[in-house]
This record gives structure tokens, C-alpha cells and sequence, in this order.
């Protein structure tokens, strides 16, 4: 099924289970849903002036893997829950499995847009903005050919060996894992960007990675479709970014 999103193309497959961790959330402002109307629609622009519509692959991860026919609408409402509030900013890279403790993963500062393998064995990362990757197995991290710099990760084309990127100017572009080569896949609007973003935070489940805090406690849960309060995931006494979900486990930015 390809389901369009201002003008860009999603192919999304069958329905996973993401299985539920229950923690307490103290001291925390709620988890509210603000649903976002849809935007109003417009004029098509002429067809020799508007560019090729960037088609997502069937096996970029992490696309939500969901049968639903209204994702699109579930985009939008997603947008204005985790878009207010919420700080960017860098760190080392983290992982909160399902049933464990959370562990550091590169323990050195700089670091943002950690995204996973669709196996979950790897994890995608800017550092500086630079491409790398890490291996969970062995610790091993590399950084890709190349010198340029991109604003964010959305996630992995594995098949085809490529990472998707957003560039400072706006470009969405893929990057070659073996040896950096850059092609610019579309020109994107910073809706549409976001429009992605939120594609990266969903879960197999048809959920979203919601991200609060209160200055004192950050506390990250799965808001699903439908569901009046948010599942709660973790909190941590310092700041989290970038959270994303991952066969391993929920995978975030913070300070070493």
C-alpha cells in the first residue's frame, strides 16, 4: 500500500507487535494529544515546473509497518503532539532495551540522529554532522567517506545500502554506506521534513516516541492511535533527544 503525504509517497507493509514496558511517570507534566488539522489542500503546480515527488522504499526503515488506510492523518495529529515543547540538541548515544537498565552506547558528547538497522545490530548516527555508523556487537564505530555535513538522519534503505538525510539547504538526500556518494532524492518543505521526523519516531505498533519534561525529569512514551494516555517507556534525571525505536530497544541522545 503507498499512501501520499503532501506530495510524498510512503509504502508501508504488514503489522508488527511492539511489546509494553511499564514505568512510573512522577512529577511530570501529562502526555496530551493535540490533533493537528489537516492542512487545507491546494492548487497542483504546473506539471513541467514541479519536481519528481520523492517515492519512499518498501524497505526504508523505520517506516511504521501498519495496514492502516488513515496514516496520513495519523502523521498530522502525531506532528502536533511531539513538535511543541521539545529541545534538539547533541550528546552520547544511549539504548533503554525492553527489560533491562539502559547503557551507554559511544560515550563521547556530539553525537545526534542515532536511527537503527532494521535488525537492530547497527545504528546509524551524525556525529558533527557527519555520517557514521556503529556496530552494537563489537562497539566499533566508523564514519562514512566524505565531508559533508547534513542537518538530520530519517533512516535506513538496507537493501539498496543507502542512508536517508536532510541537508542544511533543505535537500533530502541518500547517502551510500560504502563509500559516502551523496544523490539529492528530492527538494523537500520543512512540513514535509517533519512530516518524516515523525515517520522515524513511529513504532511497528502504529505508535509515536513522545518526548516531555519538566526541567528536572525527561520522560519518554509510546502515544498509539486511539489510546487515551501515553504508555510510559522511561525517565531519566538529564536530557534526552532524538528518541527512536529499535528492535533492541528504544535508542536516545543524552549527555555522557
Amino acid at each position: 500500500m503507498t499512501i501520499r503525504i503532501a506530495g510524498v509517497s510512503f509504502a508501508c507493509g504488514a503489522t508488527a507487535l511492539l511489546s509494553s514496558l511499564t514505568l512510573a511517570l512522577a512529577n511530570l507534566p501529562p502526555f496530551v494529544a493535540i490533533a493537528a488539522e489537516p492542512g487545507s489542500p491546494t492548487s497542483p503546480a504546473p506539471a513541467a515546473s514541479a519536481p519528481d515527488p520523492f517515492v519512499l522504499p518498501v524497505n526504508f526503515f523505520p517506516v511504521v509497518a501498519t495496514a492502516f488506510d488513515d496514516l496520513a492523518r495519523r502523521v498530522e495529529v502525531f506532528v502536533g503532539m511531539f513538535t511543541r515543547g521539545e529541545a534538539e540538541g547533541t550528546g552520547a548515544i544511549w539504548l533503554h532495551p525492553e527489560n533491562g537498565s539502559e547503557r551507554r552506547l559511544i560515550a563521547e558528547a556530539g553525537y545526534r540522529s542515532p536511527r537503527p538497522s532494521a535488525d537492530g545490530h547497527r545504528v546509524a548516527f551524525l556525529r558533527e554532522g557527519r555520517p557514521g555508523l556503529l556496530d552494537l556487537a563489537s562497539g566499533e564505530t566508523r564514519l562514512l567517506p566524505g565531508t559533508e555535513r547534513y542537518q538530520r538522519l530519517y533512516g535506513w534503505d538496507e537493501a539498496a545500502g543507502l542512508l536517508l538525510a536532510a541537508r542544511g539547504d533543505g535537500d533530502l538526500v541518500r547517502i551510500r554506506l560504502e563509500d559516502g556518494t551523496v544523490t539529492t532524492a528530492a527538494p523537500v518543505a520543512p512540513a514535509d521534513l517533519r512530516r518524516l521526523e515523525v515517520l522515524g519516531r513511529m513504532t511497528p505498533e502504529g505508535g509515536v516516541l513522545l518526548l516531555r519534561d519538566n526541567g528536572k525529569l525527561w520522560a519518554v512514551a509510546e502515544k498509539r492511535w486511539g489510546v487515551s494516555e501515553p504508555d510510559p517507556k522511561f525517565v531519566r534525571p538529564s536530557p534526552v533527544f532524538d528518541p527512536a525505536w529499535s528492535p533492541a530497544g528504544i535508542l536516545y541522545v543524552s549527555p555522557p
